[in-house]
Formats: C-alpha cells, structure tokens, sequence
C-alpha cells in the first residue's frame, strides 16, 4: 500500500525552453493566500498595472513572464489538438481567436448585468 500526500503537485515540462511549470491542485492555493482586498481599476485608457498594484519592476516582469508561459502553453495546446489547422505567422490567428473569445466573453458578461439591472428597475416599479 502506497501513501501519497493529499497536497501533492504535478509538473509539466516545456520541452523547447527547458522549463518546468508547477501545477498545485487549488484547494492548496486558495488556503495559503490571505484574504485582502480587492484592487479597483482605475478608470481611463491606459492603467500602469505596476504602479497601481505596488510591485516593484522585478515582481512585474515576472507576472509577465508567467501570463507568456501561459499563452505560449495554451498555443502548443491548441495547435496539438488541432493539426488542419493552417498555419499561421507568428500563431497570429490562434491569438486574434483568443483575444476575440475574451471579448466575446467580456461583451455577453456586461450585456446580462445591463439586463439584470434594467430588470431589476422595472420590478421596482
């Protein structure tokens, strides 16, 4: 009979950069993170993320380097699973149907808390 520990992680290998990438099951995580909180987003076009977060340019470029190895990461994903898929300079289709996803997603999100409150108004009445 073997014992494994409850809080055992998994790692994934980048086979072309020769990193490896941590996987830590949830529950681990949400446990371990203090509660604080939450940041508003300052309002404008251009938000200096750094600066409004308080991180200094090392923990930044950090972040960054994790939000490209997860981009990179889901581009490999996709292009395993999808091999008809044509091929594209610099995986810009792939990343145009990301960004439009988002988007989507983000738009559908907004419209039904726009109609939640005009429902809300009109049981009011």
């Amino acid at each position: 009979m073997s014992t494994t520990p409850v809080n055992q992680s998994k790692k994934l290998i980048d086979p072309q950069q020769n990193r490896q990438f941590e996987m830590v099951p949830e529950k681990a995580e949400k446990s371990q993170t203090p509660e604080t909180k939450s940041i508003v987003k300052p309002t404008g076009n251009y938000t200096n993320i750094a600066k409004v977060l308080k991180l200094n340019n090392e923990e930044f470029n950090g972040y960054k380097s994790n939000i490209r190895d997860i981009v990179e990461a889901s581009l490999e994903r996709f292009k395993m699973s999808n091999n008809l898929f044509p091929k594209s300079t610099g995986d810009w289709a792939i990343k145009e149907l990301i960004r439009r996803s988002i988007n989507n997603k983000r738009a559908h999100q907004k419209n039904k808390r726009r109609k939640r409150k005009f429902l809300q108004k009109r049981i009011k009445w």
